[in-house]
C-alpha cells in the first residue's frame, strides 16, 4: 500500500491510484478534492480495461476502503438500487450521502488550482440537481481562499481589473488568481530558505572573544610551570610573619648582644 500523499492533511481521505489497477479510496474526511480524484482514476482504468457501463458502479465498489461505505451498501435493496445506475447518477448519490454541507466553504488544504479544480468537478456532478451559476462558482472560490491569497488578490492589479469588469469570465478569474497564489507560494519557499540560511550561519558564527580564549588556552596547554615562570602576581613581596619560637630566640640573641 503506498503511503499517504503529503499533501492531504492527516485525517483526510486520500485516492491510491495505479496505472493496473483498480483504484483505493482511502478512509478519512471527504473533500471534493478526493471524491473527483476517485471518479477520474476509475474512469481512467474503466477506458483502459475496457468495462462495460452497466458493470461499472459493481466495480468502482472495490475502491472504498471505508466502512460507512461499505454500511451503506450492506442492504440488499440499497445495493440493487446502486447497480442499477449510471457511473455518474452513482457518483452524485455518493456525493449527497457522504459529502458534508458546508463543503463549498471549507478552506482548502491544496493550491488554488488544485481546490478550483475540485469544485468545478464537483459542480459539473451536480448539474442536473443543484446548478451554480459562474458568478455562484467565483463566490465559493473566493470563500474557499487563504487569507493571506485573498489580501494578495485585493491588491494584485490584473484580478481587480477582471473582477470590476462586469463581462469577465470564470477561466480568466481561475488563471488569474493561480498566477497570484503561485507568487505567494514562490515569496513563501523563499522567506524559509532565507530563514533557514540565517539559521544555519548563527549557528556557524563563532564570536570572537570565544576564539581569542581558546588561542590561549592552546598556547598554554601542556606548558609547564616553574618557578622562573610564576607570574608576578603570584609573588608575595613580604615575608611570612614570625612564629611564636622564632619570636623568643631572637629577643633572648638582641638581649645576650645588648649585654655584652
Amino acid at each position: 500500500m503506498s503511503a499517504r500523499p503529503s499533501d492531504v492533511p492527516e485525517g483526510y481521505a486520500w485516492v491510491e491510484k495505479h496505472p493496473n489497477k483498480l483504484p483505493a479510496l482511502h478512509p478519512g474526511k471527504l473533500t471534493p478534492f478526493a471524491i473527483n480524484n476517485l471518479e477520474l482514476a476509475a474512469t481512467n482504468y474503466f477506458n483502459a480495461k475496457g468495462t462495460d457501463p452497466d458493470k461499472q458502479v459493481g466495480v468502482i465498489f472495490g475502491c472504498f476502503l471505508d466502512q460507512k461505505f461499505t454500511n451503506w451498501v450492506r442492504p440488499a435493496n440499497k445495493r440493487k438500487e446502486l447497480l442499477a445506475m449510471t457511473l455518474a447518477d452513482f457518483m452524485k448519490a455518493f456525493h449527497a450521502k457522504f459529502l458534508e454541507d458546508d463543503w463549498t466553504t471549507v478552506k482548502p488544504t491544496q493550491s488554488f488550482d488544485e481546490f478550483a479544480t475540485a469544485l468545478l468537478g464537483h459542480c459539473s456532478l451536480l448539474a442536473d440537481t443543484a446548478p451554480l451559476s459562474d458568478t455562484q462558482v467565483e463566490h465559493q472560490l473566493d470563500a474557499g481562499m487563504t487569507d493571506d491569497l485573498q489580501f494578495m488578490c485585493l491588491r494584485n492589479d490584473k484580478v481587480k481589473q477582471i473582477i470590476l469588469r462586469p463581462d469577465h469570465n470564470l477561466d480568466e478569474y481561475i488563471r488569474a488568481v493561480t498566477r497570484v497564489d503561485e507568487e505567494r507560494k514562490h515569496n513563501l519557499n523563499t522567506f524559509h530558505r532565507l530563514a533557514n540560511m540565517a539559521d544555519a550561519n548563527k549557528e556557524n558564527k563563532r564570536k570572537p572573544s570565544d576564539d581569542a580564549e581558546e588561542r590561549t588556552a592552546k598556547r598554554h596547554k601542556g606548558k609547564p610551570t616553574s618557578a622562573s615562570s610564576t607570574s608576578a602576581d603570584d609573588r608575595n613581596p613580604y615575608p611570612p610573619p614570625l612564629t611564636q619560637a622564632k619570636r623568643s630566640r631572637l629577643l633572648a640573641t638582641t638581649t645576650a648582644i645588648a649585654q655584652a
